[in-house]
């Protein structure tokens, strides 16, 4: 389910995403870029809400912070295959760590969050293997396991 750029009008807000997550319990897929005002709650309720999410981007969600991607995390890391985050200015270092728990990971995407740390990232990248080399705007990752 797309909401991208809902964030003017009878979308203001993000009741949208949240009323569609509760009464769609198998969304498996969604996209919340540049629906400026996705808080924190609304992902935690998406995220108990929700069966088996696989796919949720972000981008540009500068209202969410660590606590809402681990919430999202601790209920799907067995089913997600690609998070967005791009512009998520909340988020710091300490969400690789969480990261690293997704082992179904494929396709991770990030950039323009200002407060994460080269030592963030190479605690990720301890937990899961990269098979696709930079400069390609997703990070394609596998467990190493």
């Amino acid at each position: 389910m797309s909401f991208i750029g809902c964030s003017k009008g009878a979308f203001q807000g993000d009741s949208i995403l949240l009323i569609s997550a509760l009464y769609c319990k198998n969304l498996s897929h969604i996209d919340a870029s540049y629906a400026h005002t996705v808080r924190d709650q609304t992902i935690r309720a998406v995220a108990e809400a929700s069966v088996a999410l696989k796919s949720v981007q972000l981008n540009g969600a500068q209202n969410i912070s660590n606590s809402a991607i681990e919430h999202l995390v601790r209920y799907h890391k067995s089913t997600l295959e690609r998070l967005e985050l791009f512009g998520c200015f909340r988020l710091n270092s300490k969400i690789f760590t969480t990261l690293g728990e997704c082992h179904g990971l494929k396709a991770l995407a990030f950039g323009f969050l200002h407060h994460l740390s080269s030592a963030g990232l190479l605690e990720l990248v301890s937990k899961v293997c990269i098979y696709s080399s930079f400069p390609s705007p997703l990070a394609r990752l596998h467990s190493c396991n």
